[in-house]
């Protein structure tokens, strides 16, 4: 890989398909996004999913040691799909992409905006291979969500594991 090429895997993201699958995306549910790297805490940010966008909130430690908070929407954009339905995204607030996924820094933004790439276009093929045989290993990164419900009443946790019982006692 080349040296000081920024990548998307080295920054905190924000996915709106990975919130979805958590059930975090009704309207005006609260959660909270930790990030750590090898059991140290590296980042969190507050979201409040709104009708029209995600709510962020946020700190960060500026050059000069002081903390300043950011408070922003980051606005949805649908566009539509195939058979009728559509597609929602998030919009980059520098450029107004749509985009699935927004990486943080001083704000959250899209890869292009962040002069990001994805660590696997500086890769030679070898190295590529390598990489994803350890991509279906666990990682020491890890991202952890905390679901509130709606107006931060605390909610039930999503479910990670459904299991049809029927099924499974029709192969037996």
């Amino acid at each position: 890989m080349r040296f000081g090429a920024a990548t998307c895997e080295s920054f905190h993201s924000i996915d709106l398909a990975w919130l979805h699958q958590r059930g975090m995306l009704k309207s005006w549910n609260s959660t909270r996004l930790t990030w750590s790297w090898g059991g140290e805490k590296t980042g969190s940010i507050n979201i409040l999913v709104q009708p029209d966008g995600l709510r962020l909130r946020y700190s960060f430690t500026a050059d000069s040691g002081e903390k300043v908070g950011i408070k922003e929407l980051v606005p949805f954009v649908h566009t539509a799909t195939q058979f009728g339905g559509r597609r929602q995204w998030l919009t980059c607030i520098e450029c107004g992409w749509g985009c699935r996924k927004l990486y943080g820094g001083r704000y959250f933004r899209c890869w292009q905006c962040r002069g990001l790439k994805y660590a696997s276009q500086s890769e030679d093929p070898a190295q590529r291979h390598a990489s994803r045989r350890q991509d279906r290993e666990p990682d020491a990164r890890h991202v952890e969500g905390h679901h509130q419900g709606r107006l931060g009443v605390p909610a039930e946790a999503p479910s990670h594991a459904l299991v049809d019982l029927s099924a499974a006692a029709r192969s037996v």
